[in-house]
């Protein structure tokens, strides 16, 4: 049985890269790229990210010390963060902010990569600038606040956020492929509170509701358990689950599991 299982999940796997590679050539698929591709870079995983994000704001105290009280206090801290979703911890933390939106941005620019430049990595980032480059992508999408893509592609290329939606039309009209933040950049308005990243009137949004109606999307570098994974499928998931049989369409989501039984769940 266990053999049979383990080949049902290899022949499934394989029939989904021969799927996707159809669509890609057709030039009929899209690519969302999480921060899977940005932990080998140095980036923090969320549930870390949600571990710094509550000491900096409610728990300033907290010293790794290695003593009894603050390994105590340590374990607790990571209970918290695992317990609520990054996105409403980061809503909590800006009501102790001080200076609010402008202390969380620096808190995220000098947290998530421990205040270093981050690297392309290969593979990874250079790997997908190439399938760019072959297949004369238009647009990427991204919930990454970093501009890893960007520099993997060189100076052909246009990042987009939501204030500078307008250099889409130029970047499309030019035939420069263009790397559309969802979430923001480190340097253009990283939204990562709950208010911001469930709200599905934004304009980007909007754009990328569109195109994943139309097109087989490959969701890469996401953890099943992603926040940003579960703030567009709050968002989506109706409107998928109305249209998915008139548009016979799948949406693929490339999530190494660690174990076989991760697999199976």
């Amino acid at each position: 049985m266990a053999g049979n299982a383990m080949h049902d999940w290899q022949v499934e796997r394989d029939r989904s890269i021969i799927e996707i590679a159809k669509h890609l050539i057709k030039g009929r698929i899209g690519f969302l790229i999480g921060a899977g591709m940005s932990i080998p870079a140095g980036g923090l995983p969320g549930s870390e990210l949600a571990f710094q994000l509550l000491c900096k704001a409610f728990f300033t105290k907290y010293q790794d010390d290695g003593t009894d009280a603050q390994k105590k206090l340590g374990v607790e801290i990571r209970r918290i963060s695992n317990f609520f979703p990054l996105e409403a911890i980061a809503q909590g933390v800006i009501q102790k902010l001080t200076f609010r939106d402008t202390e969380l941005e620096e808190i995220l620019k000098n947290t998530v990569f421990a205040g270093k430049k981050p690297e392309i990595q290969q593979p990874g980032h250079r790997d997908l600038a190439d399938l760019i480059a072959k297949l004369r992508l238009e647009t990427i999408y991204t919930t990454n606040w970093d501009t890893l893509i960007e520099d993997a592609l060189g100076q052909k290329c246009a990042t987009i956020t939501e204030k500078s939606l307008r250099k889409l039309e130029d970047a499309l009209n030019n035939d420069l492929p263009a790397v559309i933040h969802l979430h923001g950049t480190f340097d253009d308005d990283p939204l990562i509170k709950e208010k911001d990243v469930m709200d599905p009137e934004r304009p980007l949004f909007q754009l990328f509701m569109a195109e994943l109606m139309t097109k087989a999307f490959v969701f890469v570098g996401y953890s099943l358990s992603d926040p940003n994974i579960r703030a567009l499928y709050a968002k989506s998931g109706q409107v998928l689950k109305r249209r998915n049989e008139k548009l016979m369409k799948k949406t693929y989501i490339i999530a190494p599991p660690k174990s076989d039984e991760e697999r199976q769940v």
